[in-house]
């Protein structure tokens, strides 16, 4: 025998003394014994746990395998895939849930979850391990808006978490390292929130006589104790979980069928299957999903996005184009899910949204305006809800498309919820009074630079042609909206006069249009070199200038 033989055996022999006090497996008081004993090094066994990672983060070759996680052998890489994606699965997760990775290691299952929108709690008895996690998570070249990671040092006895903190839990190979499992599953059944739930992917039966598990105890002391399903339930429910239910899905190397004998299956020939093999195989790992209480469903993880909207005031709506109109909608969760309402930027909150269609129904303007909710909205519950859209420019008749959205997540119409259609008619275009673009190209007449004679005004002559969508209007009854053209004069010494020029318009001047005005341009009293800036200004409302308008600027010179 090779003296590697020789040392593998003798750690085997030594794991089973220690754990399970003999050769030929424990009776029953001699389990209890056992137990007792791991217990009692608890403090011990979490130490070993850091030395193991000190030495995995000091190896390179250990270093990169754990770093490359879940991509970490060709030969390892399959099961644990297919292993993750049921863990995914009955995690049933949702943007902005809360998540909290037991035993994270290395961080790689954080760094998935964070990826799908999770904010994470990655947490271990490893500090050395934890930081890691925090490499990993720096050399993300794709992180979620808004998901937010933590990285949470594990005392081996209780959570660093308030109570009710956390949506869901995963633990993914790391449960059977624990030295106390009572005490960690009360943890986590205290932390998980009413309707959360833990999932835990573990190695079964015979783990702690692997080669590989009696080498890592052996040469750093961890504990690589075995899981007892039925034990692991009882602890589960004592602890405060109901509901507990186990994945029977085996590796997906341990069963096959040749074409024949599944096509057969498949027909109805229920012995070719191998159910045995399938049992066996299922001893050596089970995943496992416990539960806090009934499942609750909100905005995050939905399940039916079902809405009722209807008009509370008048059901059609008109006024002058671009007009800001205001509209009373009544809404109805007719779904099953919980309508979140504060907002988050990785998504999951709902808000009332409209969409601009024409006449034929074809939308124009997708995300026309949006709404948010005031409060949560459990199904069954209405409220009413006030929306403002602008008004489309053009005279016409067209069609707003209101419905829920769930952020990030979709459109309640394309969950199977029937959106409700407002007609709207617009009866003429914008005025300057409730303008939508005021824009104007301005341009001189005159050669350029201007000379003035010092005191003595002056005639500007300009063209102003209106490209925005807005009827510019000469006056109005309060002189709000009345469009003129001003000017600020700048002198050489840097100062600014402004209002030197403030000339009303003439006439209307309808989008597209073009006007020549004759401006009386006062001249300063002093001689030198000056800059007169000419803008359009809607009185009371704003410069042209602050909706894109290029101010006009003419050197002066007064002599």
């Amino acid at each position: 025998m090779t003296p590697f033989r020789i040392r593998l055996r003798f750690l085997r022999v030594l794991s089973r003394l220690l754990f399970w006090g003999g050769e030929g497996g424990p009776p029953a008081r001699a389990e209890v014994s056992g137990a007792a004993a791991i217990l009692a090094r608890t403090e011990e066994l979490n130490r070993n746990a850091e030395r193991h990672w000190q030495a995995v983060a000091a190896d390179p070759a250990a270093r990169a395998q754990v770093l490359g996680k879940p991509w970490g052998g060709a030969s390892d890489t399959g099961p644990l895939l297919c292993r993750l994606g049921i863990v995914l699965t009955e995690l049933d997760l949702g943007i902005g849930h809360k998540v909290l990775d037991f035993a994270a290691g290395s961080c790689w299952l954080s760094l998935i979850l964070s990826r799908l929108g999770c904010d994470t709690v990655s947490l271990d008895v490893s500090p050395t391990a934890l930081e890691l996690g925090r490499e990993m998570f720096r050399g993300e070249p794709r992180p979620r808006p808004g998901s937010e990671a933590r990285f949470l040092a594990f005392d081996g006895h209780r959570f660093p978490l308030p109570s009710g903190s956390i949506d869901r839990l995963a633990c993914f190979d790391g449960f059977h390292h624990v030295p106390n499992p009572d005490e960690v599953l009360g943890e986590m059944f205290r932390v998980l929130a009413e309707g959360g739930r833990a999932v835990l992917a573990e190695p079964g039966e015979g783990h702690s006589h692997a080669e590989d598990s009696l080498v890592e105890a052996g040469r750093f002391g961890i504990l690589e104790g075995d899981i007892h399903l039925p034990e692991l339930i009882e602890k589960a429910k004592a602890a405060g979980f109901s509901n507990i239910t186990v994945k029977p899905y085996p590796d997906p190397a341990a069963v096959s069928l040749s074409e024949r004998d599944y096509l057969r299956f498949m027909a109805g020939a229920l012995p070719i299957f191998p159910v045995d093999q399938v049992r066996e195989n299922l001893r050596q790992f089970s995943i496992v999903v416990l539960r806090k209480g009934a499942a609750r469903h909100d905005s995050r993880n939905p399940k039916t996005l079902l809405a009722a909207l209807e008009m509370a005031g008048p059901s059609r709506v008109s006024g002058r184009g671009g007009e800001t109109v205001v509209l009373a909608i009544r809404v109805k969760n007719t779904g099953d899910t919980v309508w979140l309402h504060e907002e988050r930027a990785a998504g999951g909150f709902v808000r009332l949204g409209a969409h601009l269609a024409g006449a034929d129904g074809v939308v124009t303007s997708v995300d026309h305006g949006r709404a948010g909710l005031p409060r949560d909205v459990l199904p069954g519950e209405s409220l009413e809800m006030s929306l403002s859209l602008a008004l489309p420019r053009k005279r016409g008749q067209y069609r707003f498309v209101l419905d829920m959205v769930d952020e990030q997540v979709g459109w309640f119409e394309g969950r199977g919820s029937s959106p409700l259609a407002v007609d709207v008619e617009v009866n003429e275009p914008a005025d300057s009074r409730t303008p939508s673009r005021l824009q104007a190209t301005i341009r001189a007449e005159d050669p350029m630079p201007l000379r003035l004679s010092p005191g003595v005004p002056a005639t500007l002559r300009l063209t102003l042609t209106n490209t925005g969508d807005t009827v510019w209007l000469p006056v109005t009854v309060d002189g709000v909206g009345a469009v003129a053209v001003g000017g600020h004069l700048t002198d050489p010494a840097g100062d600014t006069v402004r209002d030197v020029l403030r000339v009303p318009l003439s006439r209307p001047v309808a989008p597209g249009d073009t006007l020549s005005l004759a401006c009386t341009l006062p001249s300063p009293r002093e001689a030198g070199s000056y800059v007169l800036r000419v803008d359009l200004v809607a009185e009371g409302i704003r410069w042209f200038a602050e909706d894109g308008t290029s101010p006009l600027e003419l050197p002066v010179v007064v002599a």
